[in-house]
C-alpha cells in the first residue's frame, strides 16, 4: 500500500502522463489531416492514433484506481483537520 507522500507523487506522474498523451493525440490528428489533405497514406499515423488513445484510455483508469485507493485508505495525521 502506498503512504499518502508516494500517493500524490503517483497521482501526479499519472495525471502528467494523460496530459502528454492528450498532447500526442492533438498533433497526431493534425499530422493525419495534413497528410491526407496532401495525397499521403494515413494508415500508420492512424494505427499510432489508436494505440495513444488505448494509452490514454489506460492511464485514465489507472487514474481513477489511485483515487479510489487514495480516498479508502485514512489520512495521515499531519494532514487531519
Amino acid at each position: 500500500m502506498l503512504k499518502h507522500g508516494k500517493r500524490t507523487d503517483h497521482l501526479a506522474e499519472t495525471n502528467r502522463h494523460i496530459a502528454q498523451t492528450e498532447a500526442h493525440i492533438v498533433r497526431q490528428r493534425t499530422l493525419i489531416e495534413q497528410r491526407a489533405r496532401s495525397g499521403h497514406p494515413v494508415n500508420l499515423a492512424v494505427a499510432l492514433l489508436h494505440a495513444l488513445e488505448d494509452a490514454l484510455e489506460t492511464f485514465q483508469e489507472h487514474r481513477a484506481l489511485i483515487l479510489k485507493q487514495h480516498r479508502r485508505l485514512p489520512r495521515p495525521r499531519s494532514l487531519r483537520t
